[in-house]
């Protein structure tokens, strides 16, 4: 087709196939499933000096789907995983309770606030570089303002990450983030891709986990339509 078609990956055992399928490339690989399947937070990595095997856990998995897709882009979301997910894991008693986590702490908003957890995904990515995975791509989750990426591209470029040789771009999940897209442009996003999920919640104010509502829950709703065509 005249249009690159890419897969979403959540686990590296998936990648083969789903690279068999002859797609030119990953749209999205969530990392957070390979967190949440080693069943520790990060924080517990920090707090237990276990550093080291947190990035060596996430550099193998990400190394392999970027092995099943040589030449072709992996984009690499960063870590978003709501707190309560976080909260059942090993290191979890410190996470915060909030009534809704699918609009509390998490995504770039976190990162930016939890600089240690940052800086060990901010390391793995720039070893999978260093070894020559130049196909791989960063994208930033639940951003709302090219402030957010501003700061997380100089977190990269503080941890020697030459920035302007990488692609880091950005996850298009909050509305306002669709509404002023131009400013992402000038910022220096070299990609974007829609998450239409939360996309959808969070325009139409429907709670995509929530049984009482998700009967409404209209991803042609026209709002969404147009907030995606005016991007």
């Amino acid at each position: 087709t005249a249009t690159s078609v890419k897969v979403n990956v959540s686990m590296p055992e998936a990648a083969a196939r789903a690279a068999a399928t002859g797609a030119d490339g990953v749209g999205l690989l969530r990392i957070e499933h390979l967190i949440l399947g080693l069943n520790k937070t990060p924080g517990w990595f920090i707090e237990n000096h276990r550093e080291e095997d947190f990035i060596r856990e996430l550099m193998a998995g990400i190394r392999t789907v970027l092995d099943a897709f040589p030449g072709k882009p992996v984009w690499v979301r960063t870590l978003d995983a709501p707190t309560d997910e976080f909260r059942n894991m090993q290191g979890g008693h410190s996470e915060p309770i909030e009534h809704n986590p699918m609009l509390g702490w998490r995504g770039i908003r976190r990162d930016l606030q939890s600089t240690k957890q940052f800086r060990l995904q901010i390391e793995t990515f720039k070893r999978l570089w260093e070894l020559g995975y130049d196909n791989l791509g960063i994208m930033f989750p639940m951003v709302s303002h090219p402030s957010e990426f501003i700061r997380a591209k100089e977190e990269f470029r503080n941890a020697g990450v030459d920035v302007e040789k990488v692609d880091l771009g950005i996850m298009i999940e909050i509305p306002a983030s669709a509404i002023i897209i131009e400013d992402f442009i000038k910022a220096g996003i070299r990609f974007a891709s829609f998450g239409t999920n939360d996309l959808i919640q969070y325009t139409i104010a429907i709670d995509r986990n929530n049984e009482n509502v998700t009967g409404m829950y209209w991803p042609k709703h026209p709002a969404v339509l147009a907030l995606i065509d005016s991007a």
